[in-house]
């Protein structure tokens, strides 16, 4: 087993002395330094093209005027109230959750509960509660114009039971009132939880008599575990936190520190050429270079010298993957901030909380990610073990690495379903956990099975070149 070793550690000496390891590492900074700036870039560009075109009061009274749509006066009064109160009436990040972002929704409630007013008739006290909202909004307090609703809530109930007693209201009179009570801020981010709360109670109104039988089950469960970690950070509260799937990206507004570091696995198919380098001319420059006698001629049996190249190829892979995550977090933090690096992941299952590290389920990312370049490095070093020819086996690895996906994309959307028993269609593992490689019935195990299959092939292929055919 020493002497094992001490051939691994003899081809980390050989790599490690090698132009084209120093090469990986500063591609591996350019690339973690170049993501991370660049998008720290878009987000910046994106973000003040939010702004490039806002319509404005005068604008929307204009195209209400113009267009005289069915209840174009009353949009004109309240676009002109708008005005006057210097109100911005359009819904646009980052503005939705400013301090003064709830004056529009109540500008919107408020003509809403005139409406009402004139289907119900006169009501001393629903007006007098629109005056307080007016004034509320004049005076830019939030907490006056979330008792003026609750109380128009009230009134309403009164006047017509079905309105008031509907369980979407009863659950706003429950968001209203728990801002009240906790102090909870327009501006704050506990304001957008209680929202996202209401949201999905609201939703699964929808589901109430659906069970888990019925076709809508999924939908229902997928609510109940969103609510479930809402209420939990709302509880413990935690402002940031991530979640399997942060690397969508849905929005601008869920761009950070997070997100940027979660989608930044998928640079490891950048450094899979490089990898595809060094494990392609591994065993085949001992060739060219005459080196591989002086090698056999120590007391060491062949499969053991072979062993320690494949060894070193494996370990090579996984510590530039290692290298990709560390300096990705460093300059995400860089570009993005450190604040929330303590943030848990969260999940849920069947409304039960799981927590967990983001650190490791980023990390898991990453493991998963280099399994294709693994199953690369792989093929090269068979390659590389059967021709014994550097240019050969490297020309070949990075070929299939670029054109395999693409052979698989094509082959599927010509129907020919069978390609998901080609090695690319299985080798991201990310992709067959979500469901969304394009294959049905698509299980991790028969993907880890092909992927086996494939890998066993390779070495046994690495394996006779190197140790049964003769050295020249």
């Amino acid at each position: 087993m020493r002497k094992f070793f001490g051939l691994i550690i003899n081809e980390y000496v050989k790599i490690l002395c090698k132009v084209s390891t120093k090469i990986m590492l500063a591609v591996i900074i350019i690339v973690a330094l170049c993501y991370n700036a660049l998008l720290n870039l878009g987000a910046n560009i994106m973000m003040n093209q939010s702004y490039s075109y806002h319509e404005g009061p005068d604008e929307m009274i204009a195209r209400a005027q113009a267009e005289q749509y069915e209840g174009w006066e009353r949009d004109v009064e309240m676009y002109t109230y708008a005005k006057e109160n210097n109100i911005d009436m359009v819904y646009s990040y980052p503005d939705n959750n400013s301090a003064e972002s709830w004056r529009r929704d109540a500008v919107y409630y408020m003509f809403n509960t005139k409406d009402l007013l004139k289907e119900s008739g006169n009501n001393a006290d629903l007006e007098k509660c629109i005056k307080d909202i007016d004034a509320a909004i004049k005076n830019k307090d939030w907490k006056a114009y979330y008792r003026a609703s609750l109380s128009s809530l009230e009134i309403l109930s009164s006047i017509n039971g079905e309105y008031g007693q509907t369980d979407v209201n009863a659950i706003q009179v429950w968001n209203w009132q728990y801002k009240i009570d906790n102090d909870i801020a327009p501006d704050s981010w506990k304001n957008i939880l209680v929202d996202e709360i209401t949201q999905n109670k609201q939703s699964l109104l929808n589901y109430a008599n659906v069970t888990e039988f019925d076709d809508g089950y999924g939908e229902k469960a997928e609510i109940l575990n969103k609510l479930a970690i809402a209420e939990y950070r709302l509880e413990k509260n935690i402002e940031h936190y991530t979640y399997d799937g942060i690397e969508s990206m849905g929005n601008i507004q869920s761009i950070g520190f997070w997100t940027i570091f979660a989608t930044s696995s998928g640079t490891i198919s950048i450094i899979s050429v490089l990898i595809i380098v060094v494990a392609g001319s591994l065993l085949s420059s001992e060739f060219s270079a005459g080196t591989v006698k002086f090698l056999l001629i120590n007391p060491v049996k062949r499969w053991k010298i072979f062993a320690a190249k494949y060894a070193s190829v494996l370990s090579i892979t996984l510590i530039a993957v290692f290298a990709l995550y560390i300096f990705n977090l460093l300059f995400a933090g860089i570009f993005f901030g450190f604040g929330n690096l303590g943030a848990p992941f969260l999940s849920a299952e069947n409304g039960k909380i799981i927590v967990g590290s983001s650190l490791l389920y980023i990390a898991g990312k990453y493991l998963l990610g280099s399994v294709g370049m693994l199953c690369m490095a792989t093929f090269a070093f068979a390659i590389s073990s059967l021709v014994r020819n550097s240019a050969l086996s490297i020309g070949l690895g990075v070929f299939l690495l670029f054109s395999g996906n693409l052979a698989v994309t094509i082959l599927t959307a010509l129907g020919f379903y069978q390609s998901k028993y080609i090695l690319f269609a299985n080798t991201d593992l990310n992709a067959v956990m979500n469901g969304t490689t394009g294959f049905i019935n698509h299980t991790l195990a028969f993907a880890l099975i092909n992927i086996a299959v494939y890998m066993t092939v390779f070495i046994l292929t690495a394996w006779d070149g190197f140790v049964r055919n003769d050295v020249k």
